[in-house]
């Protein structure tokens, strides 16, 4: 997340962080949508990979400073 450009995200990894398994699917997706309809990632590939966008980046940053 520290790079300028967009970075290549796996669903699955971010869901593993979150303590979210795949049998979690439903919960998987409503995050996966939530996100990008809000404009804060984009899709990349079918296997649940998304580019985070520079509005998404902003948002890490801005969550980062209020902890």
């Amino acid at each position: 997340m520290s790079k300028e450009k967009d970075d290549v995200v796996s669903t699955f990894d971010i869901a593993a962080s979150l303590g979210i398994d795949k049998k979690e699917h439903e919960k998987l997706e409503r995050i996966h949508f939530y996100l990008q309809g809000d404009g804060l990632i984009k899709p990349y590939a079918t296997d649940g990979s998304f580019h985070i966008t520079p509005k998404g980046r902003q948002r890490v940053k801005e969550s980062e400073q209020n902890f």
